[in-house]
C-alpha cells in the first residue's frame, strides 16, 4: 500500500512506471519506499477478509492517493488508485444571498471530496440541518426573524460516520414591515376542526371572497394612498409548551397541524402580508389578524409516578399514589387492581378512587385505603 502525495514538488526521483493491467513486476520489495506499508497474507482460513490501515501525520487539503498492489511469487499486480482527501484545519467560508421574509441562501464552493453540514437555528432553539455538497436554498422560514447559520465540512468515512470540521458562524435575518402600517380590515374568518391523534384542520376565508385572489389589488390608509396586492399569510400558534409557525402563499386556504400537546390550550393567529407586486419582498404590509382559540384533545395520562403501601392492619391497606408526570386531561382519579397469589375464589378485584375536591394544588399524591380479605398475599396495580 503506497500513499502517493500528488501535489509533492517534482524532483529528479522518478516514479516506477505503471504496468499494463496484465504484466506483473518483480517485487524483491526493492520498488517499497519508506512510505509504503507491506501486508503479509497467509493462506491461514482464519486469515482477516479485510485489512486497515490507518495513515497518520497528512497535510491537510492535500491531493492524496491510495495505490494497493496485490503481490505474490516475487511480482505483483499493478493495483489500484484510489484518491482521499484530508479535512482542512480552517473554517469554510460561505455567503448568503437573496434574503427575503421567508428564504435564503448559503452560497458554498463545491468541493470533490466533502459536503457541507448546513445548520441554522433561531431563538427557540429549534434547529434544522441540511447536508448538501454546495450551495443550498434555506426555506419557509418565519419572517422578521433572526437565524443562526452554521457551516461545517463533513466528510463520510468507511464506516458511514460523519466527521466535521471546524465551523463557520453567521446571523442571518430575514425580512420584515419596517413601517408596520396596518391596511384597512378585510377581515379574516379562521375556523378549527379537530380531528383524530392530536391534529387540527385550520381554514380561512375572506369575508369579501375576491380578496383571495391573489391578483386582486387592495390600498392602503396611508395619505400616499399606496396600492399593494396580496402575497401571502404569517400563521402562528402559541401555548404554555409548544409553539409553531408557518409561511403561506396566497393560493393556501387550511392547514393541518398535527403532533399537538394534549388537553393544551393554543392561540391561533393569521395575518395577510401584502407587498407592491404580490410577490416575496423584505418590506411588506400586514393586513388585520384574525384569532381563534382552540383546546386540544385530552389522551390517557401516563403512569402514576410511585405507589407505595403505606401500612396493613387486620383487612385494611393503605397506600400512598403518586401523580403522574402528565395527566394530559382533566385530573380524575386512580383505579386500584388486585389479585391474589393463592387458587382460593374471589381472586381478582379493583377499585376507582376519585381525587377529593378539597385537596389542594399542592399535593402531588393522593392516599388510599381498601379493604381486602385478611390472610391472603395480594398483588396490586395501581393507574
Amino acid at each position: 500500500i503506497s500513499a502517493l502525495d500528488l501535489d509533492a514538488p517534482r524532483t529528479d526521483k522518478k516514479e516506477p512506471s505503471v504496468p499494463d493491467n496484465d504484466e506483473a513486476v518483480q517485487s524483491n520489495n526493492t520498488f517499497l519506499s519508506p512510505q509504503d506499508v507491506l501486508i503479509n497474507v497467509t493462506a491461514n482460513h482464519d486469515a482477516p477478509s479485510v485489512n486497515n490501515i490507518t495513515l497518520h501525520n497528512l497535510i491537510s487539503y492535500s491531493n492524496v492517493s491510495v495505490r494497493v498492489k496485490s503481490c505474490g511469487m516475487e511480482k505483483c499486480t499493478p493495483g489500484i488508485v484510489t484518491p482521499i482527501f484530508t479535512q482542512s484545519d480552517c473554517s469554510p467560508f460561505f455567503e448568503v444571498l437573496y434574503i427575503n421574509m421567508t428564504a435564503f441562501e448559503v452560497r458554498l464552493t463545491p468541493r470533490r471530496y466533502t459536503q457541507y453540514q448546513v445548520r441554522y437555528c433561531h431563538k427557540d432553539d429549534v434547529c434544522k440541518t441540511i447536508f448538501a455538497p454546495g450551495s443550498v436554498s434555506i426555506v419557509d422560514l418565519m419572517a422578521g426573524t433572526t437565524y443562526t447559520v452554521d457551516v461545517r465540512e463533513g466528510l463520510i468515512d468507511a464506516n458511514r460516520q460523519v466527521i466535521l470540521g471546524p465551523v463557520a458562524r453567521r446571523r442571518v435575518s430575514t425580512g420584515r414591515d419596517v413601517s408596520r402600517r396596518y391596511l384597512p380590515p378585510n377581515d379574516l374568518v379562521l375556523t378549527t376542526q379537530s380531528k383524530n391523534n392530536l391534529t387540527v384542520l385550520i381554514s380561512w376565508s375572506f369575508e369579501d371572497s375576491a380578496i383571495t385572489k391573489p391578483e386582486v389589488e387592495v390600498t392602503s390608509d396611508s395619505d400616499d394612498n399606496e396600492t399593494v396586492h396580496l402575497a401571502g399569510y404569517l400563521f402562528s400558534g402559541t401555548s404554555d409548551h409548544h409553539n409553531f409557525r408557518k409561511t403561506f402563499t396566497p393560493q393556501v386556504n387550511e392547514y393541518r397541524v398535527s403532533g399537538l400537546k394534549p388537553w393544551t390550550l393554543y392561540e391561533i393567529v393569521l395575518q395577510p402580508y401584502y407587498t407592491f407586486d404580490g410577490s416575496l419582498q423584505p418590506i411588506y404590509k400586514v393586513g388585520k389578524a384574525a384569532y381563534a382559540i382552540y383546546h386540544s384533545e385530552a389522551t390517557p395520562p401516563t403512569a402514576p409516578a410511585s405507589a407505595e403501601v403505606l401500612s396493613v392492619e387486620d383487612k385494611t391497606i393503605s397506600m400512598k399514589v403518586g401523580d403522574p408526570l402528565s395527566w394530559n386531561g382533566e385530573p380524575g382519579g386512580y383505579w386500584v387492581r388486585w389479585e391474589t397469589l393463592d387458587s382460593l375464589p374471589e381472586r381478582r378485584g379493583q377499585a376507582y378512587f376519585g381525587i377529593p375536591e378539597t385537596r389542594t394544588l399542592g399535593n402531588q399524591y393522593m392516599k388510599i385505603s381498601m379493604d381486602l380479605v385478611p390472610g391472603r398475599h395480594y398483588v396490586l396495580h395501581t393507574s
